[in-house]
């Protein structure tokens, strides 16, 4: 394993990368760099944590190709259940993840990335076979307690992505991920008809 990158060698290595023609051929790409899982995760909480620090720095395609591979093979999401990184850095990285919608995909969703997010992390990054969401409770709070905080971004995009995010959840928690749904529709006044019908169906672990 190679030794500990800077934060700002990690932000290079992340977005400043030819733009793909194919970007879902990320996830099957040799690209990657093995330095310290920590180190990566705790980098990668830092940029959520602020941000708004990419929009001057890189453009818009490749601060979606950069998100759309912490999804993949090779990136920091599949460490969300990795083990062997503390706990702590790992529920602060979760955590972050409220920061990155409300002061982020707020402003741009980056084409998909805002409504993919939750598939990045629980579908094309992990589970894996031996440690998945259903298996690791901890983690599973955290994400339903990220995704209701993201419930109360005044934006539909941001509303509309935790709803996708909860009904995957549905797979793994469904009576947590039901009752999150519930608390936000009862506590929401003037919901849009569209938002009010896609939350219905998220309760039910139906997500397109």
């Amino acid at each position: 394993m190679l030794a500990p990158q800077s934060f700002e060698d990690w932000l290079e290595a992340t977005f400043r990368v030819p733009i793909s023609d194919d970007r879902w051929a990320w996830f099957l790409s040799g690209r990657g760099f093995e330095y310290p899982y920590d180190y990566i995760l705790q980098h990668a909480t830092s940029l959520f944590s602020s941000p708004r620090l990419l929009l001057p720095r890189f453009d818009k395609a490749e601060i979606t190709q950069g998100f759309l591979y912490m999804g993949s093979e090779l990136g920091c999401l599949r460490l969300t259940l990795e083990s062997s990184i503390s706990w702590d850095i790992r529920k602060e990285f979760v955590r972050s993840f409220f920061n990155l919608f409300d002061q982020l995909f707020v402003l741009d969703p980056f084409e998909t990335t805002c409504f993919m997010w939750w598939d990045l992390l629980m579908i094309f990054g992990p589970p894996r076979t031996d440690n998945s969401f259903a298996k690791d409770a901890e983690v599973r709070q955290e994400v339903l307690a990220v995704l209701a905080r993201i419930l109360t971004i005044p934006s539909v995009e941001c509303v509309r992505s935790a709803l996708h995010g909860l009904g995957h959840m549905h797979l793994y928690a469904p009576d947590d991920a039901a009752r999150v749904i519930r608390v936000f529709l009862a506590s929401t006044k003037e919901l849009d008809a569209s938002i009010q019908e896609y939350a219905d169906q998220c309760a039910r672990g139906i997500v397109l």
